[in-house]
């Protein structure tokens, strides 16, 4: 089913399987616009909502194709198509050209409820104060148009409450990545 549209925003299978009782659910509500902030909230659980923000995008209005999400033209030469299903989203952008950024940042605005956020080899992962796990977020990865893997890295800041991705080896890829 992926994404649906509704008073303004786009809306995950998580987010309605959440309003239907299921506890392992990954709400996630999205914004009509590219610019604004996302919600994302294990279990649909409102303490634990962390909001999203993606700096430098553009006022981009996102588009519903089958259940999924594109926000055309998101940042330079970059699309952003997002993908969900009940427990979990993955966000994908199409660098078009070299005139596409190369790394992403996203400010966060934690939960009260999480304490902790730790960088790992297998992503970043967000504690409460029982040092108890929240969520996850896996490494990214990113594939050229030879299907060829680009070499990426993603870090933390505690100081900006902030993810950036970035891509590393990129002048070897073939465009669009």
């Amino acid at each position: 089913l992926g994404f649906t549209e509704a008073n303004g925003a786009f809306l995950s299978e998580g987010f309605r399987a959440t309003r239907s009782g299921s506890p392992n659910a990954f709400a996630v509500s999205l914004p009509s616009q590219a610019n604004e902030a996302a919600s994302l909230s294990p279990g649909g659980i409102s303490s634990l909502q962390f909001k999203l923000v993606t700096v430098g995008a553009r006022p981009a209005r996102g588009e519903l194709h089958e259940g999924r999400l594109l926000y055309p033209e998101v940042l330079q030469s970059t699309d952003a198509i997002v993908v969900g299903d009940a427990t979990s989203v993955e966000t994908f952008y199409l660098l078009r050209s070299t005139d596409a950024p190369r790394a992403f940042t996203y400010r966060l605005t934690l939960p009260s409820a999480v304490t902790a956020v730790e960088s790992k080899a297998d992503g970043l992962w967000f504690y409460d104060r029982n040092h108890a796990f929240v969520m996850h977020t896996p490494p990214p990865y990113a594939l050229d148009a030879n299907g060829a893997r680009v070499s990426t890295t993603m870090s933390w800041s505690d100081a900006d409450s902030a993810i950036t991705i970035a891509l590393r080896d990129e002048a070897k890829a073939v465009y669009p990545i």
